[in-house]
């Protein structure tokens, strides 16, 4: 007989099917729909979602069935006390875990200004680079800064080069404002960017947009490392990057229809 003893009871997993199903489907699901999504007999579905309408995670109008108040409050319970950086990190432990880099969450501050870093996951090499917590860096020199001006309105983007202060945190990074208008728009194009030694000397980092349930860029994955490593690896590190912003964004709750990523 085959172990089974690791595997959920059907009716388990044709639940959470069904939830996630309606989770993604604002206008609601028929019968039929969410039986052919959760691959099971009609009686069987209605089975299951008469118990859950019984409990008040799924509500039925006319034949349609939609996510009921009880389901948004346990993913309001879920939620609540956890920042965005703890709900993506386990897309970062994985990141880091399949590289041996180090990987992190950056946030454009409040004036558009800045990147923040707000959460990161060591690597696991002894020569490594590591964020603190809270450090700020402008948005021209570094990976995630600039993926996330790139993302930004085109109005945006050109106060902010018309105002910013391109001033050099290395010799190599970038001050020109025709070769960083061409670095943007490279990057909203394929939705990923790559620095070497522009931010911080000696390191590299590649980023890959994390976006919301609104389909909003909602933050900068990062996979950062020693230039000489990065190198060596760069297009199977900037595949495992924009796989984990997909992971991080599904996280979040985005569909990842936004767009083209390198890791598709």
């Amino acid at each position: 007989m085959p172990d089974t003893r690791n595997t959920p009871p059907l009716s388990v997993g044709r639940i959470f099917a069904a939830l996630q199903h309606l989770a993604g489907a604002p206008a609601g699901a028929t019968l039929s729909e969410l039986a052919g999504a959760v691959a099971a007999p009609t009686t069987s579905v209605l089975d299951l979602l008469r118990g859950l309408a019984d409990q008040g995670y799924v509500v039925r109008e006319g034949r349609a069935y939609r996510l009921g108040p009880e389901a948004y409050l346990l993913a309001g319970r879920i939620l609540a006390g956890r920042n965005i950086g703890q709900i993506v990190r386990p897309a970062l432990e994985a990141l880091s875990a399949v590289t041996g880099e180090t990987s992190g969450l950056a946030l454009l501050s409040n004036d558009r200004t800045e990147m923040i870093h707000i959460e990161f996951v060591s690597g696991s090499s002894p020569i490594r680079f590591e964020p603190t917590i809270g450090e700020r860096h402008t948005l021209h020199n570094g990976a995630g800064g600039r993926l996330m001006l790139s993302l930004l309105p085109d109005e945006e983007v050109d106060r902010y080069l018309a105002s910013a202060q391109l001033a050099k945190s290395t010799p190599d990074t970038v001050t020109s404002k025709s070769r960083l208008k061409d670095i943007l728009a490279a990057a909203r194009r394929d939705l990923f960017t790559a620095t070497f030694g522009e931010n911080v000397p000696g390191a590299a980092a590649f980023a890959a947009p994390v976006f919301n349930q609104a389909e909003q860029p909602a933050g900068a994955l990062l996979l950062i490392g020693p230039v000489e490593r990065m190198r060596a690896k760069q297009d199977l590190f900037l595949n495992l990057t924009c796989k984990a912003g997909m992971d991080a964004s599904r996280l979040l709750g985005s569909s990842c229809r936004h767009g083209h990523f390198a890791g598709n």
